[in-house]
């Protein structure tokens, strides 16, 4: 046969990377989780590893861990799911549809107000581990 020398995983090269959707819902898990540790902490690397290094989830996060952490803004994870997993035009690039309720206390409140999020997280494969880039406001439609 002509192709023998080619690398079997040449074989993959035109298939559609199918999205791990166990592990993409996980990451979603672990983020929701550590993110409200990370603001009620005011430690940033709680989320870190759920964020893709240097991109603009990665950077506004950062920012939001400290401003809310200095404010005395208090945060509890009451609900979220994940509604939808879409795979994107980009290889190993995924959006997931995710509402969020959390429970909010600012420092000049006793109680903790809820408030429902709608957002699209984009979730990156690099070969080897699902992370999240970047989030936009979702409709919910």
């Amino acid at each position: 046969p002509l192709f023998r020398n080619i690398p079997a995983s040449w074989g993959n090269l035109t298939k559609e990377t199918k999205a791990d959707e166990a592990a993409i819902s996980k990451l979603i898990d672990n983020y929701e989780k550590s993110l409200v540790n990370a603001i009620n902490s005011g430690k940033f690397s709680l989320v870190e590893k759920c964020l893709t290094p240097g991109s603009n989830l990665y950077k506004s996060q950062k920012n939001l861990v400290a401003n809310l952490y200095k404010k005395g803004t208090k945060e509890k994870l009451v609900d979220f799911k994940v509604k939808d997993i879409k795979t994107t035009s980009k290889p190993n690039v995924y959006q997931v549809y995710v509402t969020e309720k959390i429970g909010i206390k600012r420092a000049d409140k006793t109680d903790f107000a809820v408030s429902e999020f709608k957002w699209v997280y984009t979730v990156v494969f690099d070969g080897t581990k699902y992370s999240l880039s970047d989030i936009a406001k979702w409709d919910g439609k």
